[in-house]
């Protein structure tokens, strides 16, 4: 059996979360736009900037293969729901989905 390691931020992660975020933030805004009154992603989403689960690496990384890959993201809040946040980045990524060389994490 394999030693697990806690999945916590760290500096890549804050990095890489950063620009997940970046994504999600500016599709977000037209959405709001064109569709005022849309739900938005909460407050402790993973494509939210700053926040925890946005900061930590494996998660950051299984959530941008999720929106390239078009494979569902499902909100750690309102399970069994769809994250607005992948939601909203995969709406921008669907035109081209691509293939991630990297497994989801366990």
């Amino acid at each position: 059996m394999s030693k697990l390691v806690r999945n916590l931020p760290c500096d890549k992660g804050r990095l890489l979360g950063r620009e997940l975020a970046r994504l999600a933030d500016r599709a977000e805004t037209d959405s709001l736009k064109k569709f005022p009154g849309t739900r938005v992603r909460c407050k402790t989403c993973a494509f939210r900037d700053g926040t925890a689960p946005n900061g930590t690496l494996l998660t950051v990384m299984d959530a941008l293969k999720c929106v390239m890959e078009q494979v569902p993201f499902l909100c750690h809040e309102d399970l069994p729901h769809p994250c607005m946040g992948w939601i909203e980045a995969a709406y921008v990524a669907q035109r081209n989905p691509i293939s991630t060389p990297w497994e989801f994490s366990e």
